[in-house]
């Protein structure tokens, strides 16, 4: 096999330059990295030599789309070619795997993702079912194997199974009438929840929306009592964070738990599309401080999630952008949240619903309040078109 050309590429290098990083609804970030065929190296071990040979390595190389062999020498690939030009990489310093044939690919790039969020919306059991008795089965048992859990928590219903008006405390409420319950949708931007978990949220017929149009507690048309579905968001981390406050150690250590599983599945880079149910600043923070301890194995490219009009996003991403960038953490995106989605009739469309004709959504920002902050504010206000 003919040798690639020696490459000498900085694994710690990020493609994404200054300038216009501004997101609506999803930024894909681009990055060069290698994941190594299940075997790894630490992360806090910046001198490894490492050989990968006999493997069926793609290089994303048109030129050169397939090798054999590729040398890494701390946080750079130094070569990548044919096993027999890759014996001069294979001294007694350097650790050789076999990938027997194996492929080896370049590091994936997930391109909207929500890791620290994530923690918080897919705990507790697994509810994707194609039916609302399994989905009760499944909260049942884990709630039954967990009796001391103060809230019971799912993830993963889909939207099919119910009304456009969504899921009711109701179906909940006859398993569970004493015990709060909080299930999360498969896209996470609703929830439901029963009766008890209202209660001690303090949701009642007369609690104020969190956003009117956009994030609400879905009412009873005669009785004007919160039904059990939670929209979009702001309203389900009210009910959450009233019920299970979400600390930030809480989640970090979480978040510390679960994030090698980014590395067991090739990610070796991400977009984190927007931090939310803690301050955005204690999210970048637990980046940082994951990174200094050698403890972070991905790149993740941050954003500062914008959807509150009454706000200004541009002094807070330009305060985020000066304070979190080292090697493996950058903020760098203003992403701006307009409107919401289908399922729960929130994203905003020229003609109403099929099954909702009396609306066709609301945006979150007027055209006006949205030429201000891209045109306005960051435009006209920014010779060099960067924050």
């Amino acid at each position: 096999m003919q040798k690639v050309k020696q490459a000498s590429l900085s694994l710690g290098k990020i493609l994404l330059k200054n300038g216009i990083d501004i997101a609506f609804i999803m930024m894909l970030t681009i990055s060069a990295s290698v994941a190594g065929a299940g075997q790894t190296t630490s992360i806090a071990d910046p001198a490894a030599k490492i050989v990968y040979i006999n493997g069926k390595v793609y290089t994303v190389n048109e030129k050169q789309p397939w090798a054999e062999a590729v040398a890494v020498e701390g946080k750079n690939i130094v070569f990548v070619g044919s096993n027999v030009d890759a014996k001069k990489y294979t001294g007694k310093k350097h650790r050789i795997i076999d990938l027997k044939g194996k492929m080896l690919l370049p590091g994936f790039i997930d391109g909207h993702t929500h890791p620290i969020s994530g923690v918080q919306l897919t705990s507790g059991t697994d509810l994707q079912y194609n039916s609302i008795e399994k989905i009760v089965a499944s909260v049942k048992a884990y709630a039954d194997a967990h009796p001391d859990e103060k809230l019971i928590r799912g993830f993963g219903w889909r939207y099919h199974l119910f009304p456009s008006t969504g899921p009711t405390k109701e179906i909940l409420d006859k398993v569970f009438p004493d015990r709060p319950v909080y299930l999360i949708a498969i896209d996470a931007h609703a929830a439901w929840v029963n009766s008890k978990a209202l209660e001690m949220a303090g949701i009642t017929r007369d609690t104020p929306d969190p956003q009117p149009g956009f994030s609400y507690y879905q009412r009873d048309p005669k009785t004007k009592e919160a039904t059990g579905y939670l929209v979009e968001p702001p309203a389900e981390i009210a009910v959450l964070n009233a019920i299970q406050p979400q600390t930030k150690e809480l989640i970090e250590d979480a978040f510390e738990k679960m994030v090698n599983g980014f590395a067991k599945a090739g990610i070796t880079s991400v977009f984190d599309a927007g931090i939310l149910g803690l301050p955005a600043e204690d999210g970048f923070s637990m980046y940082f401080n994951l990174e200094k301890q050698g403890k972070l194995p991905l790149r993740v490219i941050g954003s500062f999630y914008h959807n509150n009009p009454k706000i200004d996003p541009l002094p807070i991403i330009k305060n985020y952008r000066k304070r979190f960038q080292s090697e493996l953490v950058q903020a760098a995106v203003l992403k701006i949240n307009v409107d919401g989605g289908d399922a729960q009739h929130t994203g905003a469309y020229l003609q109403p619903y099929a099954d909702k004709p009396e609306s066709s959504g609301v945006p979150i920002f007027t055209p006006e309040q949205l030429n201000k902050i891209v045109w306005v504010r960051l435009f006209c206000n920014m010779p060099d078109n960067s924050f």
